[in-house]
Order: C-alpha cells, then structure tokens, then sequence
C-alpha cells in the first residue's frame, strides 16, 4: 500500500488480515515487523545508536560566532524554493535572486535555491503589544487538536504562571521562561501534546513550543508554531518554536532559553497538526552557505 500524502509517499507491506509487515519512510528509515524475542536480540548485538541529531543536521559551510550577537545574515538556501520560506516573518525576507549574481559574484547551484535575510527580531514596542488582532490572526489564539489551550489544566498552569502581570510581552516571556525551566530535555518521537507535556514535563523543541503555544492561547496571546532551522553548537538542526503576535509576530525559543529568539532561526513552515509533516520535504535536500555576517557592536 503507498500512502501518499502531501507528496511525501510512504510504503507499507500488509497482510490479507491486516498486519503490517514492513514500512518505508520517506525519509529513507524502514520498519521491519519482528517477533519480540528475535528483535531483543537484534538490539543487543546492535552497534551504539547513531547520534540522530547529528544524522539530520544541514550542512553549513562555516561557524557562526557568538550567534546571540548576530544582527545579520544572508544565506544561500539550497534545496528550497523562495515560496517554501514565506512565512510573512519580517526579520526573514527572500532576496531576488539576481543578487547572487550581482552582489555576491557566485553562480546558483543546481535545482532549487533561496537566497534568504535574516535579522534579529526585536521585542515589540509598549503601543503594539496592545494593537488589536487582525481577523486572519484570531484562529491563533483557539484551541486545536494537539494544543489543548481551553483545557482546565493548562490555563490554570498558565494562570499562576502568568499572575498579575497584565502586559502582553511580559506575560509572553514569562511564560517563555517557565517552559524552559520546567521540562526536562529530552528527545523524543512522535506528535505530542500540550496536557501530555505538562503531566510528563519533558520533551524536545516540539514538546516546549506545543506547551508554550497552549499556555500562551489560554491567557489570549495569539501564538502560533513554527519549523526550521537553528544554529547550534556549530551546526543547523531542525528545530521548532512559537511566535507570539503582538502587533507583529515575535519570536521566542523557550527550548534554548532565548525570549527573543536569534537571528539563526530560518522558518521553514507553520508546525500545527499535520502541517509540520510537510517539514520531512526538506528533510536531506538542504545546505546553507553563508554569505553575510554581521554583530551587534
């Protein structure tokens, strides 16, 4: 049986009864069914386990120095198409693609391509922190599937989080904050979701973003997921994290600890229900040169 859905094709091997035998991944993983004792042995005879991490990080062609100083960066995206990377992000643009050429005297690799801006976000001015929400960003602040926002548990986790404070960023760093401290760092696999994330209280980025989004909706920030890349310990990793809009959308990464989050983070695609499963097209197909750097001074 192939299963295709949003062009990503997985293929699934089944018996008359309904056992699934074998799957593909389109990300290249297969999963082979096994009696229990035969596959407990397999394991003990395994080599250590890959670093997962590590197989899946996008190749960079340079380090990044102290990226919480970076005000600035251009990178050539190979492996996305310009329509893949907006996200109506004002610190990420797409620039026209003739500045490769032009400004950057280097010849566009084969395939797709981006040249894409980054520029530190910045925490929203005291006026827009009180605009009002325009029609298209109230679905933001509802409750979904997997982020339970009008659960009783969550708001009142957010309720004694949140307090008496009564300014919009404030509650949203606070918040931010919580969520860093309160999970435990682990990886993790599988959707998960926000009431189960705050009964295990531990979990990736995926774990902190979805747990952050469903406190945040509770007390009527609008919040919504997003996928990427981050820099990180001189690598690009896939990650996630929640932009809160607040007269503008503002980034935070409560898995790394950044109320801003940096200029490192490259927005892929929105992360909510089975939006993130567009993320696996990326998944192998891209690198990143580097072709501006600027810091802060």
């Amino acid at each position: 049986i192939d299963t295709d859905f949003r062009g990503l094709t997985t293929t699934s091997w089944v018996t008359p009864d309904g056992e699934v035998l074998k799957e593909q991944s389109p990300l290249g993983w297969e999963l082979v069914r096994e009696p229990q004792d035969r596959a407990m042995e397999s394991a003990t005879a395994l080599a250590p386990a890959p670093d997962l991490l590590s197989t899946l990080a996008v190749p960079i062609d340079r380090t990044l120095d102290d990226p919480p100083r970076l005000t600035r960066l251009v990178w050539l995206v190979e492996g996305a198409d310009p329509g893949a990377l907006a996200l109506g992000r004002s610190w990420q643009t797409v620039l026209p693609p003739e500045q490769l050429a032009d400004r950057y005297r280097t010849d566009p690799p084969a395939g797709a391509w981006s040249l894409v801006e980054l520029r530190r976000a910045a925490p929203p001015s005291p006026d827009a922190t009180h605009a009002s929400v325009p029609s298209g960003v109230e679905r933001y602040r509802r409750p979904s599937p997997f982020v339970q926002s009008d659960d009783e548990r969550i708001t009142a986790q957010a309720r004694e989080v949140v307090g008496t404070i009564s300014d919009p960023w404030d509650q949203a760093v606070g918040l931010s904050h919580w969520v860093h401290r309160a999970l435990t760092k682990r990886l993790t696999v599988g959707l998960p979701s926000a009431t189960d994330v705050l009964a295990s209280k531990s979990g990736d980025c995926h774990e902190h973003t979805i747990l952050f989004t469903a406190l945040a909706r509770s007390v009527g920030l609008p919040t919504r997921m997003v996928a990427g890349l981050v820099y990180y310990e001189g690598r690009l990793y896939y990650h996630a994290w929640p932009e809160v809009w607040l007269g503008g959308w503002v980034p935070t990464d409560p898995t790394l600890g950044q109320p801003v989050a940096d200029a490192t983070h490259l927005g892929l695609v929105e992360a909510e229900n089975e939006q993130l499963i567009s993320l696996a097209t990326f998944v192998g197909q891209l690198r990143v040169k580097v072709l501006e750097v600027e810091h802060a001074h």
